[in-house]
């Protein structure tokens, strides 16, 4: 699959069941999101209870909103909107973190 390619989303009661592709963050390579958001762009914070909307990878700056500890490979949301993003994306499923800390060994990411 390359940059911006469509994918069919494997859950079975997604809303969005046609998404597509990102990137992930400083690698070329793009992947299938495990967790598909739909069409939601926000969710309620359960610290602050405000709606908050989701990162906007054409809007905002990665590093104003997420750090990667690169000793577990799991990325951290360092603002709300990070955090928000990181959860309901399910960022850190084992998936996802075992994909990073090989790239991480082969020093691909970050």
């Amino acid at each position: 699959m390359g940059h911006g390619e469509k994918y069919q989303c494997p859950m079975p009661n997604a809303q969005n069941r046609r998404t597509t592709v990102h990137p992930t963050p400083r690698v070329e390579w793009a992947f299938p999101p495990i967790f598909c958001k739909g069409n939601r762009v926000s969710e309620i914070d359960p610290d602050s209870n405000i709606e908050v909307r989701f990162f906007h990878p054409r809007q905002d700056q990665w590093d104003n909103h997420f750090q990667v500890d690169t000793t577990s490979a799991m990325i951290v949301g360092t603002t709300e909107k990070g955090r928000i993003t990181v959860d309901c994306l399910e960022m850190n499923s084992q998936p996802q973190m075992m994909a990073r800390q090989l790239w991480i060994r082969l020093n691909l990411f970050p």
